[in-house]
């Protein structure tokens, strides 16, 4: 049942009547129902998974606010962790360690094969089980409660908007919003569906459109060269963030119209003046995830320089892992941990250099955002290539045959229909980022009837120009 499908929205318009027509007694345990019966539309078995890891960090989490003992604490601290992300280890890197293992054995001629195992990876357990082991440190350290109502507790796990590709959920943030009383609200409910529209709009007008071109050049690199290749990466940069925030703000609005508020996860990371306020500002809630519960653990910027270093190198490869079992993410996450620490050292040499040079102001916002942006794209390279063997041959033609005409996909008229609707887009997302730096908030004063028109062209954009694939770029994560 994707986001997409016909089939979701008469689930969700079941769900909403359904939802605020019962007693607010029933309604945790209805939501659930619904949340379990959505993910099952994928597969069954998915079920056994998500109830597995939610009986375990459920059960070790009121242990552990029985017994005092801070042994006891951590042994039960240490079946969650091991529980979760042994699940997590088996199903999406089991394959890829034996493969990587066999890769090194055979260059020493030593003997190592274990045949490949069918295992299929089920949807949303790299968010899930960090939203269980968040849930659980929190717990052991004290800054959480354990949540004793089991339907509430699980429900927090597997509430269906989020459930597939997050946002990642804090347990004190999402877990008094669910056994919280939310009435029916009209203007809370037309915000959700406005989210859940612009959304749609990001998902299949922007990005699927986006994707048909990426796909072919990303999927044939050795047949291209120079602009083609530039073209395409910029384009895989706006299609990823298109898609993956337009299910983002599909699953915040669809939250909000049950009156349940989810983080947010995108604050216009391409308008970013460096690598480190990218990531303040790109998939939020993972970022928050990896600096309270792996950075700040192993010791975060309080201890020697070599020491800090190793710090932002590990989290960002295990960054890169945690998105996909191959070696092009984990190079990913490396290079972007080079350029964090290549900005720290480089600093202070580039503002005396923009002192001396007299840059400032809004040209030198411009820059800094322009060279973040192709920082950036560079690496979606080796985030979107299927091999770094890939990868590296588009490094190394980005500037080869550069006067060769580019190509413009099998439909050229689509090309540019494409390009089209996506300066449109970068100029909505434009004013939308200044609306939220302060400036435009007259618009706030717009009365309703004359922003339907605006309304009316995303739904028809919607419904003239959707080329939707249905799937998600990371339910693959």
């Amino acid at each position: 049942m994707f986001f997409l499908s016909l089939e979701f929205y008469i689930f969700f318009l079941v769900s909403f009547l359904v939802y605020f027509a019962l007693p607010q007694r029933m309604r945790c345990f209805f939501l659930l129902g619904a949340s379990y019966l959505f993910y099952m539309q994928w597969r069954v078995g998915y079920v056994f998974v998500l109830l597995f890891c939610t009986v375990i960090t459920y059960s070790t989490a009121i242990l552990m606010d029985r017994f005092s003992g801070k042994r006891e604490k951590k042994i039960l601290l240490l079946i969650s962790i091991v529980s979760n992300f042994g699940l997590l280890c088996f199903y999406k890197y089991l394959n890829f360690a034996n493969e990587s293992l066999e890769t090194l054995l055979s260059y020493f001629s030593l003997p190592y094969h274990i045949p490949h195992l069918e295992i299929l990876l089920p949807l949303g357990i790299s968010f899930y089980t960090l939203q269980a082991v968040s849930y659980s440190l929190d717990v052991y350290r004290g800054d959480q409660r354990p949540e004793r109502h089991f339907g509430a507790f699980s429900l927090y796990l597997a509430f269906f908007p989020k459930l597939i590709s997050g946002p990642i959920e804090r347990a004190s943030h999402l877990l008094p919003q669910l056994k919280r009383k939310a009435d029916f609200d009209a203007e809370r409910i037309f915000s959700g569906l406005k989210l859940l529209v612009w959304g749609i709009f990001k998902k299949v007008v922007i990005a699927d459109r986006l994707g048909i071109y990426v796909s072919m050049v990303f999927n044939h690199p050795h047949d291209f060269s120079g602009q083609t290749l530039i073209l395409a990466a910029w384009f895989y940069t706006l299609q990823l963030y298109c898609d993956f925030s337009g299910y983002t703000d599909m699953a915040i609005g669809c939250g909000r119209v049950f009156g349940i508020e989810l983080s947010q996860n995108f604050n216009f990371p391409y308008f970013a003046r460096n690598i480190a306020d990218f990531w303040r500002r790109w998939h939020m809630t993972l970022t928050r995830w990896l600096r309270d519960y792996l950075y700040i653990p192993l010791g975060g910027n309080r201890c020697r320089p070599s020491r800090w270093r190793m710090n932002i190198l590990t989290v960002f490869v295990l960054c890169g892992l945690w998105h996909g079992a191959n070696w092009t993410f984990v190079l990913w996450g490396a290079l972007h941990g080079f350029y964090y620490l290549f900005g720290r050292a480089t600093i202070r040499i580039r503002m005396q250099c923009w002192k001396t040079i007299r840059a400032r102001g809004g040209l030198l916002t411009l820059w800094q955002v322009f060279v973040t942006f192709n920082l950036v794209t560079l690496a979606w390279i080796l985030f979107r290539s299927n091999s770094i063997q890939d990868a590296l041959y588009i490094f190394s033609h980005l500037f080869v045959d550069i006067a060769t005409p580019v190509y413009l996909g099998p439909s050229q008229f689509g090309t540019i229909i494409t390009v089209l609707l996506l300066i449109s887009f970068i100029l909505m997302e434009s004013m939308l980022y200044l609306f939220n730096k302060g400036y435009f908030r007259a618009v706030s004063t717009i009365p309703f009837a004359m922003k339907c028109p605006l309304y009316s062209i995303l739904l028809i954009s919607i419904f003239l120009f959707g080329v939707s694939s249905h799937e998600f770029i990371y339910f693959h994560f």
